[in-house]
């Protein structure tokens, strides 16, 4: 089941909520970031060395949980991470519909349940939705990957990518980019190096994981939030 359940879950036509989504690439554009293929192209290698690396560290270790109880203590790691509000809102948001909608694919080994809930047995496998609030995106993307057989190795393969063409897409729906070239820049990352990076963390303490959190990037994300007319709703 892994390798399709992968399949899946890094499909962008996954109906989790992410296309809805463009990572502040939409106030990236409006503030001149971004106007060109040369430009996304440093646009996206910071945002993946920071941000990106970030998510594939927290979802690595979410994905080689053994309890869910240890989730508790990476979401509030996480979340002193992410200096936004706007962004700490979206991610638990996209976090929730992920885990409701892994659950509707896959009811025998996902359920959106409240810890408390839980059973010894079941707390080995089954992701949470962390009472109320949710699990920030990264993490509910590791205990699904986790309750589906699915290596922590490919999870921050599948984030990391996720992530990349999340921001390439939406280059391509605002400024008309060729999307074979957009694809061409995924190509070009080194995805496999981040995914070695995020990797060489699992025998880190939720602590000690990367903070690579970018000031500016939490400023776009508020400026975009005040705005009336735009495409993406972050």
């Amino acid at each position: 089941m892994s390798t399709s359940a992968l399949l899946l879950l890094a499909d962008g036509r996954f109906p989790a909520g992410g296309h809805a989504h463009s990572l502040i690439t939409e106030p990236a554009i409006e503030h001149g970031l971004i106007t060109d293929e040369a430009s996304l192209r440093s646009f996206l290698s910071w945002r993946l060395a920071t941000t990106g690396l970030l998510d594939a560290s927290f979802c690595a270790h979410a994905t080689s949980m053994h309890h869910w109880s240890d989730a508790e203590v990476l979401d509030v790691e996480y979340e002193a991470r992410t200096l936004s509000a706007k962004t700490r809102s979206v991610s638990r948001q996209l976090g929730r519909q992920l885990i409701d909608t892994a659950a509707g694919v896959w009811p025998e080994s996902v359920r959106p349940i409240s810890p408390q809930t839980l059973s010894d047995s079941q707390r080995e496998n089954i992701a949470s939705s962390y009472g109320e609030k949710g699990w920030h995106h990264p993490i509910a993307f590791g205990l699904v990957a986790s309750s589906l057989g699915i290596s922590p190795q490919a999870a921050t393969c599948a984030v990391l990518y996720q992530f990349a063409t999340t921001i390439t897409s939406a280059v391509v729906r605002l400024l008309g980019l060729d999307p074979v070239v957009s694809l061409r820049i995924v190509a070009e990352q080194p995805l496999d190096d981040l995914n070695a990076k995020a990797m060489s963390t699992l025998d880190d303490k939720p602590a000690e994981l990367p903070s690579l959190a970018n000031p500016f990037v939490d400023i776009l994300a508020e400026d975009h939030n005040r705005w009336d007319m735009k495409l993406f709703a972050s």
